[in-house]
């Protein structure tokens, strides 16, 4: 179904490219795994975002090493992952990532087969975390809440109103969804920054 939902939201007015994640980028939360290698065989806490093809590329995270997640590799034998730089320093031997493995808390294997550029998450005022980035899963069970994220061309007027219109044809169950822009989530998380400099230029000024 996301898969279908993604194909048919990159159909509608200005959309360029699409994906998925199970942590949205400067939300403020965030979702944490223990991951392990054979370099760190005493495991580390990584931030984990559970991802689907495309995404690195619609979020412009630049790939260092590898490649993206295909959506065949939800049902290939040995698990995918991918890393941010941060991760392979925690983690691995720095030279060459992609083909070693790492293991979870309950020591399933993933195969690394991409590194990329460290992203922020929680907040633009720490240094970006170690994270971890699965592949969304065809396997049965419990899912995460995945939230869409697209790369617009042109205004995005269009585009939310033709999303309601195809949500409402493809799950009419699910809640009207909440569109937000990054440059808006970005005004949200430099809000304090921007208060604090329009009182120090009052005060200079009254002074």
């Amino acid at each position: 179904w996301y898969r279908r939902f993604g194909e048919a939201l990159s159909h509608l007015p200005g959309g360029e490219s699409v994906s998925y994640e199970s942590m949205t980028s400067l939300s403020g939360t965030y979702q944490i795994g223990n991951f392990h290698s054979s370099f760190n065989d005493t495991g580390s806490l990584m931030d984990r975002n559970i991802v689907a093809p495309n995404y690195f590329a619609t979020m412009h995270i630049s790939m260092l090493q590898g490649r993206g997640f295909r959506w065949e590799d939800s049902s290939s034998k040995a698990r995918k992952i991918i890393l941010n730089e941060s991760a392979v320093k925690r983690l691995l031997s720095r030279e060459n990532a992609v083909g070693q493995f790492i293991l979870d808390q309950k020591n399933e294997p993933y195969e690394v087969i991409a590194v990329v550029a460290d992203a922020h998450y929680d907040s633009i005022r720490k240094s970006a975390p170690p994270t971890v980035y699965p592949l969304m899963s065809f396997e049965p069970g419990e899912k995460f809440s995945y939230s869409a994220v697209v790369r617009l061309k042109g205004p995005d007027v269009p585009f939310a109103s033709a999303v309601r219109n195809l949500t409402t044809s493809m799950a009419p169950d699910i809640p009207v969804p909440v569109i937000t822009t990054m440059s808006s989530e970005l005004n949200r998380s430099l809000r304090s920054e921007r208060m604090m400099a329009m009182f120090s230029l009052f005060f200079a000024a009254c002074a």
